[in-house]
């Protein structure tokens, strides 16, 4: 009676894998023309948007920014109403804004038309331009999340404000911009009695900012904030 020589598993491996190899081979030419179709799908469509980057957005980001400059030396000066909604003869931030809100230069408009409207005591508004506000500017960013922050205080919601006081101390570190935000955010956290969180604020700006305005009057608060959260 004649023996099988039982197969190496060296050799069993080899047959597997080549035989895996020959399956995902023909899943790949029974699929090929729906991975071929999603391909020229995608092609067209990140071709398309280069095409409408170049031949949309980049001339109407030019027609935005020389419209920034009448609206802009408005602000300047504090004329918060006619920056915002311009007049008959200039245009404001929030038709810029309107206009051309896909643009860098539209969604920066956005950023001014926040501050223009916490200036001007519209609270709900400055939050709603504030968040399509989008910048490189690093110094832009913390005002604006300042404006925030000052806008949700102002409407009696604190817990907001203290986080949108903490990200605007944060998202630049500036010796000016960083300890105000903190200062801020410390007395939003004492309005809600979070004494544990304001000690915390407050000594932010000891530590790291002394000599700045709020640094050289903050041991009186960090002392009030650290006996309150001892009871």
């Amino acid at each position: 009676m004649s023996q099988t020589t039982p197969e190496s598993p060296a050799h069993a491996q080899g047959t597997h894998k080549k035989e895996g190899w020959q399956s995902l081979e023909q899943t790949v030419m029974d699929n090929r023309n729906p991975i071929l179709g999603g391909l020229v799908v995608l092609l067209l469509l990140v071709g398309g948007l280069i095409g409408y980057k170049q031949l949309f957005v980049k001339p109407r980001e030019a027609q935005a920014q020389n419209r920034m400059a009448e609206p802009q030396q408005a602000f300047s000066v504090d004329s918060f109403a006619l920056a915002l909604n311009g007049n008959s003869l200039k245009t404001g931030f929030l038709q810029i804004a309107d206009d051309f809100g896909m643009t860098p230069t539209g969604k920066l408009a956005h950023g001014y038309a926040a501050i223009c409207q916490l200036q001007l005591g519209n609270f709900d508004e400055a939050l709603r331009h504030g968040k399509k506000y989008r910048s490189d500017d690093e110094l832009l960013d913390s005002r604006v999340l300042m404006v925030m922050a000052h806008a949700y205080t102002e409407k009696g919601d604190f817990d907001n404000g203290i986080k949108y006081y903490v990200k605007a101390a944060e998202v630049t570190d500036n010796p000016l911009t960083t300890p105000q935000n903190y200062y801020l955010a410390g007395l939003a956290a004492m309005e809600k009695e979070k004494f544990a969180e304001a000690v915390k604020y407050f000594q932010q700006v000891k530590d790291r900012y002394p000599q700045s305005r709020e640094g050289q009057s903050i041991d009186k608060f960090l002392a009030l904030a650290n006996q309150k959260s001892k009871g």
